[in-house]
């Protein structure tokens, strides 16, 4: 006999969307028929994840937003280009170029691991044993700029330390070339569109070599 009919029930259309790998994705979902205004629906990007700062969040977000809204990569291009030019023009603000990543207990780091988030909480226990992070706890901070050559290690500061040390300025080299254009090249790659290329074609984007961070894509 034949197996009773298998009813399908509608969960999502995503109509644009991009499929970046198993688990991650964007796009404009719709849940019903009679839905007229799409839903922002993002899995495993960065405009969901913890582990980045919300100035990547956002200008990923508005670009993918542009381009579904529009389908103009030019609109796309001239918004990032807009919004890097922020950055390394210093105009961000600390709260946009916080990171937090997860700290993960000081015993459960290699020997000489010089990441982020074990280096603030060395710098935290040194003054005040009691101070260590909790494990699985996010340690927040920023970047700054250093000497060429610099580690990237020794440019991470809390971010209270901005505010406090005048001489200390954001550096939006690395928000740029390490966090921002990665994340949209992981998009817009799929497209055939080189993002790198975009700052290259940007006016000013010779400074970027003063600090020794390649495209490096």
């Amino acid at each position: 006999a034949n197996p009773r009919p298998v009813k399908l029930k509608l969960e999502k259309i995503y109509q644009p969307c991009i499929l970046q790998t198993k688990k991650r994705y964007v796009g404009y979902a719709y849940e019903s028929e009679d839905q007229i205004e799409p839903i922002f629906d993002a899995k495993g990007i960065e405009t969901v994840r913890r582990d980045g700062c919300p100035a990547v969040s956002k200008i990923l977000e508005k670009s993918l937003h542009t381009l579904f809204k529009t389908r103009d990569v030019s609109k796309v291009k001239s918004y990032v280009e807009q919004q890097c030019s922020k950055l390394l023009d210093g105009r961000s603000t600390v709260k946009d170029c916080t990171i937090a990543k997860e700290y993960r207990g000081a015993k459960y780091y290699k020997p000489g691991a010089v990441v982020p988030a074990l280096v603030l909480a060395r710098k935290m226990m040194a003054v005040d044993k009691r101070s260590e992070p909790r494990v699985g706890e996010r340690v927040p901070y920023i970047v700054v700029h250093g000497a060429p050559g610099t580690p990237l290690f020794q440019l991470v500061h809390p971010p209270q330390d901005l505010i406090s040390d005048l001489g200390l300025r954001l550096n939006g080299a690395y928000y740029v070339t390490k966090m921002v254009l990665p994340a949209l090249d992981r998009m817009m790659s799929l497209l055939g569109v080189d993002v790198f290329q975009w700052l290259r074609d940007m006016p000013r984007s010779g400074r970027l070599t003063t600090h020794r961070l390649q495209l490096d894509h």
